[in-house]
């Protein structure tokens, strides 16, 4: 069945004066509206959205399946009973992983989208906030507002930026809510890109594009005179042209910010290929079962064909010579390069094939539980717009649910307390 539209507001016919105006229309948004509306079923509420529809990042979330939230990210009971009463139908994977039944974004976003009309939700796309500013004399805000035909002024008690973070630009994330953030007096952690693949220099990344391989990536810091580890996990790993590339990778990025006076230069990262043997135990093995074979064929079954080439290059082996000819500190070269092939990150990807955003308004500002600012009060933040972060899975959804509903209770709460 097709989505039914919002009726479509002119300037004649658009309201000037609002209870709540919810600025972006993703997940985090849709659900303050959602839930302001329900406790607060007489507020005007308005969402604004930028783009010509709602829930255009969701659509794109998990290659178009939505991963909806994850079991073990914190108080996901509570998003899921959100999602449902919302007539969002969702499974739980062995994994932890959760998506909705139909594993179809778009139905995800065309729901809310149409319980957001069924609620009485004003939407407004293609619609752009230039300005808030807040009137302490009538408690309210002064918001200017954009279209590709007109400029004009409303008002809103209350304003929720859900606006969303800096990556995937092609589903118009601008990072512009940063600034407006700034404006408004708050401190905004710089925000970078994350759960994005790594580039790599110098390491013949090119010479094993397009391999895939299972193995655990290690991220190490490098501080004082030791490099310290701060992040390990396995996975698949992808390896390209440029660098490496895979959830597990996606997921080490987050660790990748370094503090002024640092630079990339301080990291450095490992990848064990053979995380769940003891390779010096299986090479002592092959020299004693098949010493006439070449050493070409020494990590065969291991390592595909490949990335067994690649491996013994860097190992610096005499590709003529048998595995029986092999040394000891040949063959320990080549358990170190499995166990540890390292590579020196230029950098990360970038925004255009960043899945988040780290950084943001930083949290001791706002208040925990509803997201409202100690700074500015009646203006709440919710979502990707938080400095937070969480790793592939789920989790930034999950936050956004959560800090979107919550948000938008608390709004819609105070407004019906003020007559309003």
């Amino acid at each position: 069945m097709g989505l039914a539209p919002f009726e479509v507001e002119t300037d004649d016919t658009m309201k000037k004066s609002f209870d709540i105006c919810i600025i972006g229309a993703g997940a985090s948004g849709m659900a303050a509206a959602l839930e302001a509306a329900e406790v607060n079923p007489a507020a005007r509420i308005l969402v604004v959205e930028k783009n010509d529809r709602p829930g255009r990042k969701i659509r794109a979330t998990g290659n178009g399946r939505c991963n909806i939230s994850n079991e073990k990210a914190k108080n996901s009971r509570q998003a899921v009973q959100l999602l449902e009463k919302w007539g969002i139908a969702i499974r739980t994977l062995d994994s932890g992983l959760m998506y909705p039944y139909s594993e179809s974004a778009g139905d995800v976003a065309d729901l809310l989208t149409m319980e957001m009309k069924t609620r009485g939700v004003s939407l407004w796309t293609d619609t752009i906030i230039k300005e808030i500013s807040p009137r302490p004399e009538t408690s309210d805000f002064l918001l200017t507002v954009e279209t590709a035909d007109s400029t004009k002024r409303i008002t809103a008690s209350k304003v929720i930026a859900a606006v969303g973070g800096k990556a995937g630009p092609r589903y118009g994330t601008t990072g512009d809510g940063y600034k407006m953030m700034r404006n408004l007096g708050h401190t905004v952690t710089a925000p970078v890109p994350i759960l994005t693949p790594v580039e790599c220099k110098g390491d013949g990344c090119n010479l094993i594009g397009g391999t895939r391989a299972k193995g655990t990536v290690t991220l190490k810091e490098h501080r004082g005179e030791d490099w310290k580890k701060v992040f390990e996990e396995s996975g698949e790993i992808q390896f390209t042209s440029f660098g490496i590339s895979g959830i597990c990778v996606f997921n080490m990025t987050r660790y990748m910010r370094f503090k002024p006076g640092r630079g990339i230069d301080d990291f450095r990262i490992e990848v064990d290929l053979c995380p769940e043997r003891n390779l010096m135990e299986y090479i002592a093995d092959r020299k004693v079962r098949t010493p006439e074979l070449n050493v070409g064929w020494l990590l065969t079954s291991v390592l595909k064909e490949k990335l067994a080439a690649y491996v013994l290059a860097r190992s610096e082996i005499d590709t003529a010579k048998t595995i029986g000819e092999l040394t000891k500190a040949e063959c320990r070269t080549i358990c170190a390069q499995v166990h540890g092939l390292a590579f020196h990150p230029t950098g990360v990807r970038g925004w255009k094939e960043a899945q988040c955003t780290s950084g943001g308004v930083v949290l001791s500002e706002l208040d925990e539980k509803t997201g409202e600012s100690k700074l500015c009060p009646g203006l709440y933040i919710a979502g990707e717009l938080q400095d937070y972060d969480g790793p592939c899975g789920g989790y930034n959804l999950n936050h956004a649910w959560l800090t979107g509903s919550a948000a938008g209770r608390d709004a819609g709460g105070k407004c019906r307390m003020n007559g309003r």
